[in-house]
């Protein structure tokens, strides 16, 4: 019976010590997690898809800083109209509520945790105002085609950015051109500039191509040629 009563005491003991890891495990697990990543320019905002949610779900939010001070809290209904108005690094936590009208095709999205790194260059390409100084067709991209495009430049405070670090890509059925930007310049100030390119390679006749012009955050505009080459 005193041997039982052992046995049964190393094997309770045995239990907790697992237990006892086990979830010491899953806790350093859970607090080393990395968050979801979200990337702006200054004055941008946040998107529902960016946070896993969909137009009618409903949640709440708040927006900290790194120190875990509260800056705003807010719904689903101002979440999309908030400007992240200073550079840095964030986090938003959002918490989903429960939907209204549940269906299988309206569950509601889930909560989540978000670190929200905010840059203090902001760069907008105008696609309406992209300028070809000859035809762009699959029989002058041989010889080689230069384009013009518009930017702005916003600068939270004194910066500098480096055009080169820009990308600029051209796509197309059968399509094989190397863009190459020609004018490369380190900005110091906010304003409007252009962005000068070489397009040269092979492009199938009567097809449709577009271009997307790739910012130092990866951020992509695009332009699409509106006839067949």
């Amino acid at each position: 019976m005193q041997n039982f009563y052992f046995k049964s005491c190393s094997r309770i003991s045995l239990l907790l010590v697992i237990f006892f890891f086990s979830t010491t495990k899953f806790n350093a697990q859970s607090g080393n997690a990395s968050l979801d990543k979200i990337s702006l320019t200054y004055n941008g905002q946040v998107g529902l898809r960016e946070i896993k949610m969909h137009q009618g779900d409903q949640f709440n939010w708040a927006l900290s800083d790194t120190n875990q001070n509260v800056i705003i809290t807010g719904n689903q209904s101002t979440l999309p109209n908030y400007l992240f108005s200073t550079p840095g690094k964030f986090i938003l936590q959002v918490t989903a509520l429960p939907s209204i009208g549940y269906s299988e095709c309206n569950h509601g999205g889930d909560s989540g945790i978000f670190e929200v790194s905010v840059s203090a260059l902001k760069v907008v390409f105008d696609i309406s105002q992209i300028t070809f100084l000859s035809t762009l067709d699959a029989t002058h991209l041989v010889q080689g085609v230069d384009l013009t495009i518009p930017m702005q430049v916003s600068m939270f405070n004194t910066q500098s950015l480096n055009t080169s670090s820009f990308k600029v890509r051209m796509q197309g059925v059968d399509c094989s051109v190397q863009a190459n930007i020609f004018n490369p310049q380190i900005i110091q100030t906010s304003g409007n500039y252009e962005l000068k390119v070489h397009l040269q390679g092979q492009a199938k006749d009567q097809s449709y191509i577009m271009i997307d012009f790739i910012d130092h955050l990866g951020n992509i505009s695009t332009y699409y040629h509106p006839t067949e080459l």
